[in-house]
């Protein structure tokens, strides 16, 4: 692990109950949910320059945390990749669509786990792509 992220889980551990609760009461106040960049400005202050490489913010990661904190202590803090953002909602559809997506991730995570466990040397160049050819209809 690197020193950096070590860094921000040792800062991350003596505050997150505090950016766990700014996070819940920001989407409690936002009904229709709120994007990252607008929950990092409204839990550490200021605003997120658009286009700014938010994934790269300690910040970002900090607010990250605490919503994977929160649910897993059952807060329902729903997300998708069709909809940007965060927020709270009890309804069998919008947790539906949440699960489908996190299936999706886990599935494509799996088959990199697949690949990258039959590593077994480097190629001497980039594989080609099989090109596979639907059968016609007589």
């Amino acid at each position: 692990m690197s020193h950096t992220y070590e860094d921000i889980l040792n800062e991350l551990a003596e505050e997150l109950p505090e950016i766990e609760r700014k996070v819940f009461d920001a989407l409690k106040r936002n009904p229709k949910g709120l994007k990252r960049e607008q929950l990092v400005a409204i839990v550490f202050g200021g605003t997120v320059k658009a286009g700014s490489l938010l994934n790269n913010s300690s910040t970002d990661r900090k607010v990250r945390k605490a919503i994977e904190s929160l649910r897993s202590r059952m807060v329902p803090i729903v997300s998708s990749s069709g909809q940007a953002g965060y927020r709270l909602d009890t309804s069998r559809e919008a947790r539906e669509r949440m699960l489908a997506d996190l299936i999706s991730r886990r599935d494509k995570i799996n088959d990199l786990i697949k690949h990258a466990a039959k590593f077994y040397s480097l190629p001497e160049s980039v594989p080609s792509y099989e090109r596979v050819e639907q059968a016609r209809l007589m």
